[in-house]
C-alpha cells in the first residue's frame, strides 16, 4: 500500500478525534481543539504577512522601518499577554506573531542577503542562524525557565511578571535598534540579481 502524506494540521485534527474516541474528557479534548485553533490563526496570520505585506511594504518604506516595525511589535504582544484579559485581545496578540517573526527575523535574513558581499552572503546567512536559532533558542530557553521559577510560588505562576520580563528586554532592544541601527544604501531587491547566486 502507497503511503500517504499527512499535513501536520490534519496530523492534529487525527490526533484531537483520536483523543475523543479514547474517552478523553470532553472539556479537555474541546480545549485542545480551541488551542488548535488559536495556533492555525497565528500561522495563517504569519504566512499572510510574509506574501502580501512584507514584499509590498519592504519596497514602500525600507528595510529599516520593517524591521523597526518588528521590533516593536514584540513588546506590544508581551504587554498583552502580561495582561492577560480580555481572552478575545490574548487570542488576537497571537496574530503579531506573524508582524514579529516576518518583520523582524525574515526581514534580516533579507537585509543580511542585500548587504553581504557575495562572496560570504551564505555564511553571514549560516552565521545569522546559528546565532538567532541555536546560541538564542538556547539562552531564551534558559531564561524563560528562570523567569517562570522566580515567579513562581506554591500558590502558582504570576504569569503577568514572567511577561513583563520579555516586554522590558525588547523595549530596551527596540530602543537600541533605533539609536544605533543604520540602514546603508542598499541597491533594490530586483537589481541584486538574488537568483544568479
Amino acid at each position: 500500500m502507497p503511503e500517504t502524506k499527512v499535513s501536520a494540521v490534519e496530523r492534529i485534527r487525527i490526533a484531537i478525534q483520536e483523543a475523543k474516541d479514547k474517552g478523553a474528557d470532553p472539556a479537555d479534548a474541546a480545549k485542545l481543539e480551541e488551542d488548535f485553533k488559536e495556533f492555525l490563526a497565528s500561522q495563517v496570520a504569519e504566512i499572510l504577512v510574509m506574501l502580501l505585506l512584507l514584499p509590498l511594504l519592504i519596497s514602500k518604506i525600507g528595510i529599516r522601518k520593517i524591521l523597526v516595525l518588528g521590533v516593536l511589535a514584540w513588546p506590544v504582544r508581551y504587554i498583552i499577554f502580561a495582561v492577560g484579559a480580555p481572552s478575545w485581545l490574548v487570542i488576537a496578540s497571537l496574530a503579531l506573531h506573524g508582524f514579529c517573526f516576518v518583520f523582524f527575523f525574515v526581514a534580516a535574513f533579507i537585509y543580511t542577503d542585500m548587504v553581504a558581499p557575495r562572496d560570504i552572503r551564505h555564511s553571514a546567512q549560516s552565521l545569522i542562524t546559528l546565532v538567532t536559532y541555536g546560541f538564542g533558542n538556547y539562552v531564551g530557553s534558559l531564561f524563560a525557565g528562570w523567569a517562570r521559577d522566580w515567579f513562581t510560588t506554591d500558590a502558582g505562576t504570576n504569569w503577568t511578571g514572567v511577561f513583563l520580563i520579555p516586554c522590558a528586554l525588547t523595549i530596551l532592544c527596540a530602543v537600541a535598534f533605533l539609536l544605533f541601527f543604520k540602514e546603508e544604501a542598499t541597491p533594490k531587491l530586483s537589481e541584486q540579481g538574488r537568483g544568479t547566486r
